[in-house]
């Protein structure tokens, strides 16, 4: 007959008899997998063929460090997705604060308000507020201010459309400030922009400018040019102007002479 001791400790071992077996279970299933893994290699490296077996070796042994690679490269570019989605946010922000400012102000107070929204603009968007800026002052008859931001801009993006179109609109501050030599100048140095593909519009002042500064053999020579490119229709005023031009620099020739 069991003791009372003894009793309580074959219970206790009772109890404890499946939690062993479930141990025992797991071991025979994970023993298990790994045989099946072990198979699957083993198949993959029966079925490869024998130049690819130095690779599926490699991969085999160093399966822990692929995987550490894979999961770095899945973190950079989550964090670079990120960063662009946070850039673009920034941008819509700054996008909507320059709108907000355009609608609720005018005359010098918007030309103040957008001077310190230059200032603290992010780099991708400084060129885009500065244009905005001079526009501005042109529309106030702020034209020193606002041939400072057309160049201002025209540097901040100096391979851009934008920078293109604000170096335009700062050679025409120019010409409304009546310096034509500085606008000339300006203007013959952005044909070197375009690659020979020169926009009419670049043509137009560069022979207005040159016109304007006396130089009206070199716009005669422009207006041909241009003329050349149009329909006849289109193309009359510009050579009738342009004949106008020659006979005025031959007048003046004679004159001299």
């Amino acid at each position: 007959m069991l003791t009372k001791k003894q009793d309580t400790k074959t219970k206790k071992e009772a109890a404890f008899l499946p939690a062993q077996e479930r141990n025992a279970d797991a071991q025979m299933q994970k023993q298990e997998n790994m045989n099946e893994t072990g198979g699957l290699f083993q198949e993959l490296g029966t079925e490869v063929s024998q130049e690819s077996a130095p690779l599926l070796d490699f991969i085999t042994k160093n399966a822990g460090k692929i995987a550490t690679c894979v999961l770095i490269l899945v973190l950079i570019t989550g964090i670079s997705a990120l960063w662009q989605w946070q850039k673009q946010k920034g941008q819509e922000a700054f996008i909507a604060e320059m709108a907000s400012q355009d609608l609720k102000l005018s005359g010098s107070e918007k030309v103040t308000a957008f001077a310190e929204l230059v200032a603290r603009a992010p780099s991708d968007m400084k060129a885009i507020a500065q244009l905005r800026l001079a526009d501005i002052a042109s529309e106030n008859k702020d034209l020193t201010r606002a041939k400072d931001a057309y160049a201002q801009a025209a540097q901040a993006d100096a391979d851009g459309v934008t920078g293109s179109m604000a170096a335009l609109a700062q050679a025409s501050s120019l010409m409304r400030l009546e310096k034509y030599d500085e606008a000339l100048t300006l203007l013959q140095s952005l044909e070197q922009r375009f690659s020979g593909d020169t926009p009419f519009i670049l043509r137009q002042l560069t022979a207005a400018a040159a016109e304007l500064s006396g130089k009206k053999e070199l716009a005669a020579q422009l207006l041909k040019e241009m003329a050349s490119s149009l329909p006849e229709e289109e193309a009359a005023f510009l050579t009738k102007r342009a004949e106008e031009l020659s006979l005025s620099t031959a007048n003046d020739t004679s004159k001299a002479q």
